[in-house]
């Protein structure tokens, strides 16, 4: 099983790296850090493996457009997630074969030896998720017909993707957030990035609604995803006072009827869905991480009653706010509150 990215022509590899089959190594936990450059680009990269899985961190800064060559040795299904800048990826020798992911997205791809072209216009960080063909098969392969048809693909092409984007919701955020800071070693490390590779799973998984087979495209125009984008971020910035939908719907430029349909096909969710998602999220963070009060955490993320937040926090999470901030107080990791 090889990884590595060089320059559009081949002749210069900025990182390489060769790993035993299925990932399995003598070590519970491999770690490793790399930082390289190439002409107007800067590359930072974090990995960890352990058998069955491996993850990496990558930045890329470049000081213009750059076009890059990633190849893959061995069968691979990969979840990548976009979490700053816009990538394309086309295989190499079928240019046909192309993925766009733009800031927030994510793509399940399924690879068999190929050479990806990728392309990158500004800063990009990315997070991907690799499991080899064996490891998929073992986990999920009898339940999930879309993964089983996706791989039986990846055996006649060499690059296989959905046909549209999934959103990086507020949990998968949490739970990306979650595997960068984790602060255990060794075999707790391991046994808790196992723990979060099964919830990117199946977070993953029924964001796609396990299908039969690929979603359609988005019917929106790329102008009109651009100003979804933009209410998705009006929406972020403004917790404790938002918008109504119409007010949203005027500041970005759409009608309600399109802000709506179209939230709901770019992002996944429902404009006060998503609101809702975020408040709670935040609401977690806030009583896990500081000395707030309930109360002065329902204000934050713009609940007047404290009351019926504390209603909201329950449902979402199964526990109310007093128990979470009370686990937190005793010591209880984060990672072990459901959410």
């Amino acid at each position: 099983m090889n990884i590595s990215i060089s320059d559009e022509a081949g002749r210069q590899v900025v990182w390489a790296r060769s790993y035993p089959p299925n990932f399995k190594a003598e070590q519970v936990l491999n770690e490793q850090s790399t930082e390289a450059s190439l002409p107007s680009l800067h590359l930072r990269l974090e990995e960890t493996w352990f058998e069955g899985s491996h993850l990496l961190q990558v930045q890329l800064t470049p000081a213009k457009p750059r076009h890059l060559v990633v190849k893959v040795e061995g069968t691979l299904c990969s979840l990548l997630f976009v979490r700053q800048g816009s990538i394309i990826l086309r295989e190499k020798s079928d240019q046909s074969l192309c993925v766009a992911c733009h800031h927030a997205q994510a793509n399940l791809l399924c690879t068999q030896s190929c050479e990806l072209l990728l392309e990158i216009g500004g800063p990009v960080q990315l997070f991907s998720l690799q499991l080899p063909d064996l490891t998929v098969r073992q986990l999920v392969l009898q339940e999930l017909p879309l993964l089983a048809s996706m791989l039986e693909q990846a055996a006649q092409k060499p690059l296989v993707t959905l046909e549209r984007n999934l959103p990086i919701t507020p949990l998968l955020q949490t739970v990306l957030d979650s595997i960068h800071q984790c602060e255990q070693t060794g075999l707790l490390k391991r046994i808790f990035l196992q723990a979060k590779i099964l919830e990117l799973l199946f977070l993953q998984l029924a964001s796609c609604g396990i299908p039969a087979s690929p979603a359609q495209a988005t019917s929106l125009k790329e102008y009109d995803v651009e100003k979804i984008h933009l209410a998705k971020k009006l929406v972020e910035q403004n917790l404790q006072n938002p918008c109504s939908l119409i007010e949203l719907a005027h500041r970005v430029g759409l009608n309600d009827f399109k802000l709506k349909k179209g939230f709901r096909e770019v992002v996944g969710n429902t404009v006060f869905g998503y609101l809702h998602d975020l408040r709670m999220e935040a609401a977690r963070r806030l009583l896990l991480e500081q000395h707030t009060t309930v109360s002065e955490v329902a204000t934050e993320v713009g609940y007047k009653n404290p009351h019926h937040f504390t209603a909201a926090f329950r449902k979402k999470f199964g526990v109310l706010p007093s128990q979470l901030k009370r686990g937190a107080l005793a010591g209880l990791a984060p990672g072990n509150t459901e959410g």
